[in-house]
């Protein structure tokens, strides 16, 4: 069964999890979002793949946690991002926005509860 927005992380969650990253040298939140549409399987247009979709999605964490206070907006923004996302070329039938929404939320599940990292030298050669 595909994830609702009823699964997603709480606000406090996603906003524990974001200022830990901010307070470690060695977790920028942008890299950890890249991290968690690589783990999610995120599928972008070619020229958007998951090192250039985290600033956005960084974005959009951002104006959650300081300003608008809410997970379900950000799993909907984030879900018309990657409808924007798709790569009209590949002939693949562009799915309604209610469609994108589990990919959303499964992405943001990702980055607050994410799971364990590759190897080591797996993770060095993705730049992780």
């Amino acid at each position: 069964m595909p994830y609702t927005l009823d699964d997603l992380p709480s606000l406090d969650e996603l906003r524990e999890r974001y200022f830990y990253d901010l307070r470690h040298e060695d977790r920028v939140p942008v890299k950890e979002l890249e991290f968690a549409l690589w783990r999610a399987g995120t599928l972008f247009r070619g020229d958007a793949h998951p090192p250039e979709a985290a600033p956005h999605l960084q974005a959009l964490v951002e104006a959650c946690v300081h300003e608008h206070l809410d997970v379900r907006r950000l799993a909907r923004d984030l879900a018309a991002l990657l409808r924007e996302s798709v790569d009209l070329r590949l002939g693949f039938p562009v799915e309604p926005h209610a469609a994108w929404v589990p990919r959303a939320v499964v992405i943001v599940r990702e980055y607050v509860h994410p799971a364990p990292r590759p190897p080591l030298l797996m993770g060095s050669l993705l730049g992780w």
